[in-house]
């Protein structure tokens, strides 16, 4: 999995004791209460993310749609395209004709100029026709490409978080992934959500074999990150791999993408 993460640069010194923040450790009780609490919450749960599902099922439609239209009439304005360069053939023939025959009569030469000069305005209305069905396929899907960038991220959000709830490694390989990329530091430290510090622990061993020089992986639980998030720090940088801005830096990334390739195009 493709790690997009942003980097947020320490000054050049490492930071003061002072200036770091502290973390919050949150108590751990198990009551009655709190467990019905947990079961009420993991109904909601459900119920919204099977309200995402049946929205995302619903855009996905959309964008179905809007590319059936897209195909359709473009198959139209090919079939335009064609009847017309047929029918521009057959009057480019019956001009020139018509002309070679009125040369005949007042002089072959100013026919034959006659016939080149229709069949050249013939020639440039069909290219005409070519060129106005071209920019109204191309103006129709750069409308549609924003719909179908937000709907497939839309999906790939709920596929990721959906694996982060089974608890299926996913969330591990965000966070080994994060750690390459302080890979060549020596003091390493994790901040993970409350939730997921006993999963984190676990594997700290192998994560700590993944660095080139620090001896030690610490890894801190935080009860202010979400459940998704995850921030990595060394003396002079600080590696943010939350879920949330990843995929938003996906999504900046992607809309750069389209806007090169439709300057390239419109070229």
């Amino acid at each position: 999995m493709m790690l997009l993460s942003r980097l947020i640069k320490h000054p050049d010194n490492p930071p003061s004791l002072e200036e770091k923040r502290s973390i919050q450790l949150k108590p751990v009780f198990s009551t009655a209460a709190d467990e019905q609490e947990n079961v009420d919450e993991d109904i909601s749960s459900k119920d919204t993310l099977e309200r995402e599902r049946q929205q995302i099922q619903q855009e996905w439609q959309k964008a179905e749609e809007m590319k059936q239209q897209a195909q359709k009439e473009l198959e139209q304005t090919r079939k335009k395209i064609s009847e017309e360069e047929e029918d521009s053939k057959h009057r480019i023939e019956q001009a020139f004709s018509e002309a070679k025959d009125n040369g005949y009569k007042a002089g072959f030469e100013e026919g034959e100029k006659e016939g080149q000069h229709s069949y050249e305005k013939a020639l440039q209305e069909v290219q005409n026709i070519i060129s106005s069905a071209k920019d109204e396929h191309y103006h129709y899907l750069e409308r549609a490409e924003p719909v179908i960038l937000d709907l497939a991220l839309a999906v790939a959000n709920r596929i990721i978080y959906e694996s982060l709830e089974d608890r299926d490694g996913t969330w591990l390989e965000i966070v080994k992934n994060a750690v390459k990329e302080v890979k060549e530091h020596e003091e390493v430290t994790i901040y993970v959500p409350v939730s997921r510090y006993e999963e984190t622990k676990q594997q700290r061993q192998e994560m700590e074999n993944l660095l080139a020089y620090s001896q030690e992986l610490v890894i801190f639980p935080d009860n202010i990150l979400g459940d998704s998030d995850c921030v990595i720090e060394t003396p002079y940088e600080k590696v943010d791999a939350s879920l949330d801005s990843q995929l938003k830096e996906l999504k900046e990334q992607l809309e750069e993408r389209l806007k090169e390739g439709n300057a390239d195009e419109s070229s």
